[in-house]
């Protein structure tokens, strides 16, 4: 079943820092992965720290009629707050430190 367009991307995340995403659908709902690669050495190969990432707005377009129960933030142990509008679920992340799943249920 195909959920999204492909002319449109099905998750975005606005707010600073530099991240690689990764959402898809599980069993339970919808996940989204948010590693933080904010960090001096970024593009010199391993780096020693990560610069923590404050708020983190994450857009998911979910399929017609999915009706989502709760987002939790997985690795910080957190249900979100979170709005419908039509298809987009939006939510807030607080932060990430160097990487959090967010977890839709519905």
């Amino acid at each position: 079943m195909r959920w999204v367009s492909r002319d449109r991307a099905p998750v975005r995340v606005e707010g600073s820092g530099l991240i690689e995403l990764f959402a898809w659908q599980t069993e339970p709902g919808f996940a989204v992965h948010i590693l933080n690669y904010t960090n001096p050495n970024f593009a010199r190969g391993w780096f020693r720290e990560t610069y923590p990432l404050g708020p983190q707005t994450v857009k998911l377009e979910l399929p017609e009629g999915a009706k989502v129960r709760k987002v939790q933030a997985l690795r910080a142990g957190t249900e979100l707050k979170y709005r419908m509008r039509e298809r987009t679920l939006e939510f807030t992340l607080p932060g990430v430190r160097d990487y959090e799943i967010a977890a839709a249920e519905v």
